[in-house]
């Protein structure tokens, strides 16, 4: 190796990318006798008070190191099995839960004929209630139990809370059977939960690169389980009964379970590391905020994603109490027909949900929402059909409302997530993929929340549904439930939008493109650092032991050796690094200080006299 330059010696003062101050230079541990010396390296490491500006450059070099660990620990080649895994498992989730929804209500009566409607009703929500109780908590622990043990350990539960389910038909007595269905519904949506918060999180964490297109996918095949849950779910029941039917879908479940095991990759269930520190708008060190609720739930925008949550879950199972009552006694439409018009929404938001992907990139997400909303309105109008606009009541109308409504929740549904996520980013003046653990933490807590918000909607919307079809019958009630929504969509507008949706989007995205250039530049600079920091290590190593073995010998003239010694020392006395605050640091060595350096050594060099003996080299 040649012999580095005086500005590489000049890096020896740099921190290095573990944020220390790191000193590098040779001393004499015996100067007093200069028969016996001796070189030493001595690496010392101090805090200086600009340590958190150079701590966040080796943080960032080093969460580099986290990303492309990362993107080993799920390689391009499991990626797919990941999807399949966590799709399927979403699958089987629908299938369940729509199967209970329609056989429940048809087994009870006839069976509990003293079983009121109300009680019914308790039995079907606390499947609900337990979701929005633990889905918080599942999401804040998903990092210290594993994503991929956390869903496992949610289909061990629900496969053996859904055979216990099944069991129950042995059950006649009304409180008995109340009290047992309630607590195994409860347990049977704390693994729901854990296996719902757990997939989503996997999914927007390790398809990052295109979460609307991922998640789409998701939404496609949880809707394709609501769809085949009451058909098979029917006919498994006209064919066998009622345990046997859930103790089917039990080993559904366990087949899920396997697949999850087998296919899902341990890696999921590792940390990337601890949080680190971050930049902000000025380039000035910002230490990065711990992950917590808060952080989402007072942040406007993604706290209107997490609303918009609930709210179009009003809208999509408002009439879930009574639809099945309507289709048949106010559309007189066959009763075996029902099965099919109630899959009609569920396949329309399928479609719609792969296609989010290719629509989002033409204009801002948060418009997309809200025409998306607008569109559910429209929707509703005719459902109904509506009769405060004066719509023709026919059957033709209502069934492309329906479809209409599908297309609607698609588009809702699939960019609230993405959008949550990126609404944080933006606020902290993070970007993502800098630090892989807080995008981590990001993803496990924002399934929390999106599943608590669900659920939300999800118990309110029969409640609030059934309560207005009571009051003001079917026609009516799908009138409010459009203007209600048409109010939603224009406090979304005003509150999240805005008339400048457009310049905010270009303000947003160049203000991104400042951080990630800083972010790069930092990273290039520590690197470069890096390598100089070897380079001077790796040269006075090899001269230390060349001169130590020198300095060995009984009569070798010791006038090298403190012509060398004077050098190292000046180098290390004399060269300072000038150290520039800004994101490109440049490090220069003045021409006086290089005249300083050959001044003083052609000094001692002139005043010490050899030995006589000059027999050697």
């Amino acid at each position: 190796m040649s012999r580095p330059s005086a500005r590489a010696f000049s890096h020896a003062g740099q921190k290095n990318v573990h944020g220390q101050k790191k000193s590098v230079f040779l001393s004499n541990a015996f100067q007093s006798n200069p028969q016996n010396r001796a070189f030493t390296l001595v690496e010392t490491s101090t805090d200086t008070r600009d340590q958190s500006t150079q701590r966040v450059i080796g943080g960032n070099y080093q969460q580099q190191q986290n990303r492309n660990m990362s993107l080993d620990t799920v390689k391009p080649n499991e990626r797919g099995k990941v999807l399949f895994a966590s799709m399927f498992s979403l699958m089987m989730i629908q299938t369940l839960f729509l199967n209970v929804e329609n056989i429940l209500p048809t087994w009870i009566p006839e069976n509990i004929p003293s079983m009121t409607a109300l009680q019914i009703s308790f039995i079907m929500s606390a499947f609900e209630v337990s979701q929005l109780v633990f889905s918080p908590f599942i999401g804040k622990n998903l990092d210290k139990v594993g994503r991929k043990n956390m869903i496992i350990i949610g289909d061990v539960i629900m496969i053996c809370s859904t055979v216990a389910l099944g069991g129950t038909q042995w059950l006649l007595d009304a409180n008995t059977y109340l009290g047992v269905c309630l607590v195994l519904r409860f347990v049977q949506g704390i693994g729901a939960a854990m296996v719902q918060t757990s997939c989503y999180a996997i999914i927007t964490f390790v398809f990052s690169d295109n979460r609307e297109k991922y998640i789409g996918m998701a939404e496609a095949v949880s809707g394709i389980g609501l769809m085949i849950g009451p058909v098979v779910g029917g006919f498994l029941y006209t064919l066998t009964n009622y345990f046997w039917t859930f103790a089917f879908f039990s080993a559904i479940l366990a087949a899920s379970g396997v697949l999850t095991l087998i296919v899902t990759p341990n890696s999921l269930n590792s940390s990337l590391g601890e949080e680190e520190e971050g930049v902000d708008s000025q380039g000035n060190v910002k230490e990065t905020k711990k992950v917590t609720f808060s952080l989402f739930l007072l942040n406007k925008r993604c706290a209107f994603a997490f609303i918009s949550t609930s709210v179009v879950c009003l809208f999509m199972t408002y009439s879930s109490s009574f639809l099945t009552n309507v289709l048949k006694y106010d559309k007189d439409i066959p009763e075996q027909y029902n099965g099919l018009i109630l899959a009609l929404p569920c396949l329309t938001y399928a479609i719609s949900s792969s296609l989010v992907s290719m629509v989002m990139g033409t204009f801002p997400r948060r418009l997309f929402i809200l025409l998306a909303f607008l569109l559910l309105a429209v929707a509703n109008l005719m459902i109904g059909p509506s009769l405060m606009l004066d719509f023709p009541d026919t059957n033709n109308l209502v069934l492309t409302g329906m479809a209409l409504s599908g297309v609607a929740q698609g588009f809702i549904f699939i960019p609230l997530l993405p959008d949550a996520i990126d609404a944080v980013y933006i606020k902290e003046n993070m970007i993502e993929g800098q630090n892989e653990h807080f995008d981590q933490l990001m993803n496990d807590y924002v399934a929390g929340l999106y599943g608590t918000f669900f659920s939300i909607g999800q118990i309110i919307a029969p409640i609030l549904g059934g309560a207005l079809y009571d009051a003001v019958k079917f026609r009516e009630t799908t009138d409010f439930m459009v203007l209600a929504c048409i109010g939603y969509s224009i406090i979304y507008f005003v509150f999240n939008v805005g008339f400048r949706i457009f310049s905010q989007e270009k303000k947003i995205r160049e203000k991104q493109d400042i951080l990630l250039q800083m972010i790069e530049n930092r990273q290039n600079s520590v690197q470069n650092h890096t390598d100089d920091e070897e380079e001077i290590e790796d040269y006075i190593k090899k001269q230390r032991m060349k001169w130590s073995k020198q300095s060995a010998q009984k009569d070798e003239d010791k006038t090298l050796t403190v012509i060398q010694e004077t050098l190292l020392d000046q180098s290390s006395s004399i060269i300072q690094p000038n150290r520039n605050m800004n994101i490109n640091n440049t490090l220069t060595l003045s021409a006086n200080d290089e005249s300083n350096i050959l001044k003083n050594n052609s000094t001692k060099i002139a005043k010490y006299s050899p030995p006589k003996n000059d027999n050697k080299k």
